[in-house]
């Protein structure tokens, strides 16, 4: 597998709002192996879409294992952002905004 290009087609299905096409791709390729570009381009995926629940359940363990990278802190601040958007929950967006400090 070649994660790299794998993750390149998927950011541009994702850039083109072909959420649910990245979401089947990005699950069919974790199939075959574990990635953790490939858990946040499907993490990315699932936010886009509106699945911004499950997009959080495949981004935690990542930053478990892998640690708070600036790319996953990025990722789950805009997770928080589009929770505080359904919900109206202020302290999401201070959590998503202080995601986006560090």
């Amino acid at each position: 597998m070649n994660t790299r290009a794998v993750s390149a087609d998927l950011g541009q299905l994702i850039e083109r709002g072909n959420y649910l096409q990245a979401i089947d791709a990005a699950q069919k390729e974790l199939e075959k192996g574990d990635s953790i570009e490939l858990r946040k381009c499907l993490a990315l995926a699932l936010s886009r879409s509106g699945s911004v629940e499950r997009a959080m359940e495949v981004l935690e363990p990542v930053a478990a294992e892998n640690g708070m990278d600036p790319e996953t802190r990025a990722l789950i601040g805009g997770i928080l952002k589009r929770r505080w958007e359904i919900t109206g929950r202020t302290e999401l967006l201070e959590t998503s905004y202080r995601h986006y400090l560090k």
